[in-house]
């Protein structure tokens, strides 16, 4: 399995997404902590997809 720095996919994804440095850092933040939640402790929108919301 590969790995890469951190710095390296948010220069990646900033390059491919057309956003800066900043903005590609807080979405990589933001997927980096929600994978590795429970989803039980998801953001709703993202809890009802996995689970059965009435």
């Amino acid at each position: 399995m590969k790995t890469y720095a951190k710095s390296d996919l948010v220069a990646e994804l900033a390059l491919e997404h057309e956003m800066t440095q900043v903005e590609a850092r807080r979405v990589l933040d933001t997927a980096l902590r929600l994978i590795s939640m429970p989803w039980r402790a998801l953001p709703l929108p993202w809890a009802c997809r996995w689970s059965r919301c009435g």
